[in-house]
């Protein structure tokens, strides 16, 4: 998981980040997050720290290349129906998984494409996780006790 989820990006990032700024630094870095990386339901925990690792190294390359022309951006999208999942014993998958509303993998990439487009550095794409995120940042009692609550 280390391998994929952290390591690709960071390999990715190296490789283009040099050719990006030799061409005047336009351009995007979409890291394609996950709310795990903020919450790390306890069932998520390895998937929960390299997403988090992800975050912190896009943010980290935002700071130091501020004025380089090339935007870091963040996307934390919806639910989505993928193949997630499909190769886990059902008892490993919590709840909300197999019945919880996802978008089409479809919808996704075209909110991914609208929030790279807008402008703003994060992008949270449903509403009831940036209502989450905002309430772990002002309320984090009680975003903690909501979080512990999502059983799997």
């Amino acid at each position: 998981m280390i391998s994929t989820n952290f390591y690709g990006l960071y390999n990715v990032v190296q490789l283009v980040l040099p050719i990006m700024q030799q061409q005047e630094g336009n351009g995007n870095i979409v890291n394609v997050s996950s709310p795990m990386a903020r919450f790390g339901f306890s069932w998520s925990s390895a998937y929960a720290a390299t997403k988090a690792a992800n975050d912190a190294f896009i943010l980290g390359l935002r700071h130091e290349l501020a004025n380089s022309g090339i935007r870091f951006v963040t996307v934390y999208p919806s639910p989505t129906k993928t193949q997630s999942g499909t190769y886990l014993p059902p008892d490993r998958l919590p709840a909300w998984h197999k019945h919880g509303q996802k978008i089409e993998a479809e919808l996704c990439a075209q909110q991914l494409l609208d929030a790279i487009a807008s402008g703003h550095p994060v992008n949270v794409l449903a509403s009831n996780i940036r209502m989450l995120m905002r309430m772990q940042r002002f309320m984090p009692a009680l975003a903690e006790r909501i979080i512990s609550g999502i059983k799997a």
